[in-house]
């Protein structure tokens, strides 16, 4: 019986690995995403002034074609850009979801290989309570037949005198 508590013992240690493990995956991939927002935030403030600064550069005074061609260039980089972000973002999100989920798992399975461990341990220390009482009653039996040996031999010794 032991060696199945020890198996489940090292079970549960390794269960235990898989969430510390689980969990960093949980902060760093949640790190990544906040940052990942950060920038998109950003990026959304800076670009709506620039497209902004842009546009009263361009209707300050008359624009040519060529100019007109530049504006609309960058106005299209910048949609790019900003869906580029929201892509990454999306990626981010998913990736701190599935990690998250992976931890969940993770801290339900050591629950279990938990509960079983308890389980394993209280039917040993029973088992173990067990032997101790029958190798308690042999030795008293032992005592007993011992002392009765004794005691005909005491009887048997008196008889002859």
């Amino acid at each position: 019986m032991r060696d199945v508590v020890e198996l489940s013992q090292y079970k549960t240690r390794i269960q235990l690995r898989k969430v510390n493990q689980s969990t960093l995956a949980v902060v760093e991939s949640k790190a990544a995403w906040e940052e990942i927002k950060q920038q998109q935030e950003d990026y959304t403030q800076w670009q709506l002034a620039e497209t902004q600064r842009l546009f009263d550069a361009l209707a300050a005074k008359p624009a040519t074609t060529e100019q007109l061609k530049t504006y609309n260039s960058t106005l299209a980089t910048f949609k790019h850009t900003l869906l580029s972000l929201n892509k990454n973002l999306s990626i981010a999100e998913s990736e701190y979801s599935r990690d998250r989920d992976q931890l969940t798992q993770e801290k339900q399975q050591l629950h279990q290989l938990q509960n079983k461990q308890e389980k394993f341990e209280y039917v040993s220390h029973q088992l173990d309570d067990i032997v101790a009482n029958q190798r308690r009653q042999k030795e008293e039996e032992q005592a007993m037949d011992d002392h009765s040996s004794i005691s005909q031999t005491i009887t048997f010794i008196s008889k002859e005198r």
